[in-house]
């Protein structure tokens, strides 16, 4: 469990997670789509799953054809179509997909120059958080406009992070943008937990990185971590959930 404070907010209404960090490689894609599928089709919660990223990689992970989208994402944005249902995918009956592509790059400079750019996708979702129980949002490697987009937008930030010491630093990066997002945009953003994943117990990195980042946030670090585990390459191979 996750929620820890502001839960008569998330108990009237949908929960908007983020998944997010600058470093890539990190597991933010592999968390955003196990989480969503786990509370879809093991806890039959309603669930969108939002990839924000261009490299479209979650979407990929469930077997979206991304060269082949005719609307994604980037049409929400954009607001040149305004019907779901044209929008995402079905994933079975509890999950749904707002895929993307690199197509997705080419509107973040609409969005930079626009007044609302940044709160775009938050007033969008905003006709249809009534039929979610959960929205998940994968984010690239980035703390740029489309990050930004997803941080005002959530509730809460998972932030991902594997045993190495640069994503120590993304993860720096990433609570300044996180204080910055507050002062500006979202002051009720608050940070979920820090995950961390790709953790191999027989080794002594591995078990270095977990003692300094429990040390560091000794309330936002989950005790769960999330071993290196190859099932879960051959699930992305096969284009489906783990």
């Amino acid at each position: 469990k996750v929620i820890t404070i502001s839960q008569r907010r998330r108990l009237s209404m949908t929960q908007i997670f983020c998944c997010a960090l600058q470093k890539g490689g990190v597991g933010k894609t592999t968390t955003a789509v196990s989480l969503s599928a786990g509370l879809a089709y093991l806890h039959s919660k309603r669930v969108l799953l939002i990839d924000l990223d261009p490299q479209g990689n979650a979407s990929m992970s469930l077997g979206v054809k991304i060269e082949e989208l005719q609307t994604s994402v980037r049409n929400l944005l954009t607001g040149d179509v305004k019907d779901f249902k044209r929008l995402w995918w079905d994933k079975g009956d509890n999950l749904k997909i707002l895929p993307a592509n690199s197509s997705l790059k080419d509107i973040e400079p609409e969005l930079l120059g626009s007044v609302d750019g940044r709160f775009r996708l938050k007033e969008r979702l905003k006709p249809i958080l009534s039929q979610f129980d959960y929205i998940i949002i994968d984010t690239g490697p980035s703390t740029g406009i489309l990050t930004q987009c997803a941080l005002i937008a959530a509730h809460q930030v998972i932030a991902p992070i594997d045993v190495g010491f640069f994503s120590l630093e993304g993860l720096r990066q990433l609570l300044e943008t996180i204080n910055q997002v507050r002062e500006h945009f979202n002051p009720e953003l608050e940070i979920a937990g820090i995950l961390l994943t790709k953790f191999d117990s027989r080794t002594k990195l591995s078990e270095h990185v977990e003692e300094v980042l429990r040390r560091g946030f000794p309330e936002k670090a989950f005790r769960t971590v999330i071993k290196v585990n190859v099932e879960l390459i051959r699930a992305q191979i096969e284009k489906k959930s783990i």
